[in-house]
């Protein structure tokens, strides 16, 4: 007969693993909740352009390099948009 081999624990020690447990849980789901929220966040600035005469913000889904304003019609290359 094969003896049954077991953890030996106490209570307070189950009670503190299972914590351990889902606060490691609940940490890792929040990193990845910001890291969706970042790629989101990204992903929406890819498009925004910025004016450099009239300083109207618009959106242009187009690959070309430069992309004219809406508003005065000039010319503006694509450059990233850093949100202060």
């Amino acid at each position: 007969m094969v003896p049954h081999r077991m953890f030996k624990t106490t209570l307070p020690e189950l009670i503190i693993y299972n914590l351990c447990i889902l606060l490691g849980l609940l940490g890792c789901i929040w990193v990845i909740q910001i890291l969706r929220l970042r790629m989101r966040e990204r992903r929406a600035l890819k498009y925004k352009i910025s004016c450099d005469i009239c300083g109207t913000q618009f959106d242009d889904f187009t690959q070309t390099p430069l992309v004219e304003c809406p508003t005065c019609g000039r010319l503006n290359e694509r450059e990233r948009i850093m949100d202060v």
